[in-house]
């Protein structure tokens, strides 16, 4: 039998469906912060603009920029964009399974080369304050993997934490009773998750990726933890190790993300976490009407509008970085097979 003060556990499924794009498409624009390995923050300035021209060199000598992440094999490119609007771009390129061609009511073979790829991209602006600004494709790759090509190529370890309201982790702390925990989420945007260095893999991010497991990565994993009344200390411990993950936790993509509990007032009060982080929904450029891809100009310019539209949320919970950050940049030699030079 199990015992009314348990913590009670709900997981379900249900479908999901596709975004459908045209010649504007939105984006979430998110706001970072750069951290190092040990999530604190960076005692220097992260050397962008060296970066930038590190990887704009390499291109116009036809060297090798990607990164092939040794635990899934999924292979990113990190573009930059210089000139009026300078960013970056991170494309993850997809060489394998592809879909047929459709030609005048014919089905053929995808016309494009073995060493050619399909790319999805997610674009980067690197702001003061060791603040980025992450512009979000729903299929792109998320920031975490930016964090992997920088290690992998120019031996600089660094981590992204989400920046927040000011006040919601105070919000969380002043409860005096955590009720429950609220999440859902896509199967498939749990894949490649960023989460904090304290949420464990048998924390709240491995009941997902089991649930997730589960259902063979498909639909949305709908979750709810809550505790009746008089529950034992140890629930409540429980619930409040649970909350502390979600709050620092990636949650891109997520559809639900809630903590609720009692107030100093015995209140119920409810912290909607994906209002609390700092996250812009933008209309962006797309390159053509046939895809979704979105343009260079047009991106850069809806980042800095996401940054000025937080600057004072974000001012409030970062300082300004004065020093130098590393010396000379290099890329990292890595073996490629398959890139031929000015590809």
């Amino acid at each position: 039998m199990v015992s009314p003060l348990a913590p009670r556990l709900t997981i379900c499924w249900v479908a999901w469906g596709s975004e459908r794009l045209g010649e504007a498409v939105e984006r979430l624009a998110q706001v970072w912060l750069i951290t190092d390995k040990d999530g604190q923050e960076l005692g220097h300035r992260f050397p962008s603009s060296a970066l930038r021209r590190l990887v704009k060199g390499a291109q116009a000598a036809g060297e090798d920029s990607y990164h092939v992440d040794a635990r899934d094999g999924v292979r990113t490119l990190l573009h930059p964009f210089t000139g009026r609007d300078p960013h970056f771009a991170l494309y993850s390129i997809r060489r394998e399974n592809l879909p047929a061609e459709e030609a005048a009511g014919r089905i053929q073979p995808l016309s494009i080369p073995q060493t050619s790829g399909l790319a999805e991209g997610t674009h980067f602006l690197f702001m003061p304050r060791n603040v980025v600004i992450c512009l979000y494709n729903h299929h792109g790759p998320r920031i975490r993997r930016l964090g992997a090509w920088i290690k992998d190529r120019v031996d600089i370890e660094v981590g992204f934490v989400p920046l927040y309201r000011t006040d919601t982790w105070d919000l969380v702390d002043r409860m005096q009773r955590i009720t429950g925990v609220e999440v859902s989420v896509p199967a498939g945007q749990l894949v490649g998750l960023q989460s904090q260095p304290d949420a464990t893999s048998g924390g709240l991010l491995g009941t997902l990726e089991a649930a997730a497991a589960a259902g063979d990565g498909r639909g949305t994993i709908s979750l709810r933890m809550s505790v009746g009344r008089g529950q034992a200390q140890m629930h409540q411990s429980v619930l409040r190790r649970l909350a502390t993950q979600l709050l620092g936790m990636e949650k891109h993509g997520f559809t639900a993300a809630r903590i609720v509990g009692k107030n100093e007032f015995n209140h119920t009060t409810a912290i909607d976490l994906l209002h609390e982080q700092l996250v812009s929904r933008r209309t962006v450029e797309a390159e053509s009407s046939r895809d979704h891809e979105v343009s260079a100009s047009s991106a850069h310019e809806e980042m800095v509008r996401t940054f000025e539209e937080f600057r004072q949320q974000i001012e409030a919970c970062t300082r300004p970085v004065d020093v130098g950050g590393p010396g000379t940049l290099a890329l990292i030699d890595r073996e490629s097979d398959d890139v031929e030079p000015g590809g």
